[in-house]
């Protein structure tokens, strides 16, 4: 396994001209994983913009294979889908620039915002977002971008009960509180990042979440 390019982590609070509070207000920080918890980084009027972009276009979420490298259904993962296109909306080019400027990150290098729906009962079993480079799979994801080596989960609405982003291996749960954005990193893409991660089963209400992945390279 080679070792990831370092992502320039955010350790003090910073101001950012588009965000309402002109401040990057960090709630919660870890050490392994690499994470933190991102207050209100979305305000209510654009978590529900994010909603109504993705709600006409939702699907059954797909994984992308270890075996072929295709996206596939699979019974791991049982919430729905789909991918808003860069700069899609005014909205959209907004958040980006957002998440961009908050994290020194070059947009060419990320990937275009997944939006995702948990009805009650939906879940995303543990697993890691790095590519597996022993698995023959990764080969044709790598190629698009190099490795991703960082996370961000934007909560769009709160679930009235489950729904939470858990890492087994250190017991870390982060209630999904809409608004709140939780990052984490990888630096190495195997089990050293100790970023095995669920999206715990939603037992009432429905979560929505807006994911952005970064990569090593210009993403095409």
């Amino acid at each position: 396994m080679t070792d990831q390019m370092p992502f320039p982590w955010p350790t003090t609070v910073k101001p950012i001209t588009e965000l309402s509070e002109s401040v990057l207000r960090i709630s919660t920080s870890m050490v392994l994983p690499k994470a933190i918890v991102l207050e209100k980084f979305l305000s209510d009027d654009e978590c529900e913009g994010l909603i109504q972009l993705a709600l006409p276009c939702f699907q059954r979420s797909e994984v992308i294979s270890t075996t072929t490298g295709n996206e596939e259904v699979y019974g791991s993962r049982t919430s729905e889908g789909m991918f808003l296109a860069k700069r899609q909306t005014p909205l959209v080019e907004k958040i980006e620039k957002r998440i961009c400027e908050a994290f020194n990150w070059q947009e060419e290098r990320t990937e275009a915002l997944q939006m995702l729906r948990y009805t009650p009962g939906a879940h995303y079993e543990a697993h890691h977002d790095y590519f597996n480079e022993s698995y023959p799979g990764s080969a044709s994801a790598i190629k698009r971008g190099g490795q991703r080596v960082g996370t961000l989960l934007m909560y769009l609405a709160t679930p009235e009960e489950g729904g939470e982003t858990f890492f087994p291996e250190s017991g870390l749960a982060v209630q999904a509180l809409k608004g709140n954005a939780l990052l984490f990193v990888y630096e190495y893409p195997d089990d050293r990042s100790k970023s095995l991660h669920a999206g715990s089963p939603v037992t009432k209400g429905v979560k929505f979440v807006a994911t952005k992945w970064f990569r090593q390279s210009v993403f095409v």
